[in-house]
């Protein structure tokens, strides 16, 4: 319960700090499903932000989707719950837990391209 209020409580300061501007989404969450996979996790994030997801994609690819909303959505706070239901007593439970750190990487590098792509000169291709 008290991590949907910081949700709300997050999502309700960041629209009234960009009134009208209905292409953000600034919240994510998601929550962890019992004896989850890398792949569920990501997949978790690709359904709260309505992505596809079929069995043809892989973690890759839905990461990179992923990063791709958030980053053009100016996402700044991701909540995972039910982190409980990670075992961090097996190797695949490890890598579960990696998944929103590697998502997270990801996006500062697409936000990080994204800023210097802006700083460009027109007509410039950036380095």
């Amino acid at each position: 319960m008290a991590i949907t209020q910081l949700g709300l409580a997050h999502e309700l300061l960041d629209r009234s700090r960009h009134p009208g501007d209905l292409g953000r989404i600034p919240v994510l969450y998601i929550t962890v499903p019992p004896a989850a996979t890398p792949r569920m996790i990501a997949a978790e994030f690709a359904r709260f932000l309505g992505l596809p997801v079929t069995a043809r994609f892989n973690i890759t690819d839905i990461i990179e989707a992923v990063v791709g909303v958030c980053t053009d959505a100016r996402t700044s706070l991701v909540l995972i719950d039910e982190l409980h239901n990670i075992s961090l007593t097996s190797r695949n439970g490890a890598e579960v837990a990696d998944t929103p750190q590697v998502l997270l990487r990801a996006h500062s590098r697409g936000v990080r391209l994204r800023q210097h792509q802006r700083r460009a000169a027109p007509g410039q291709r950036p380095r």
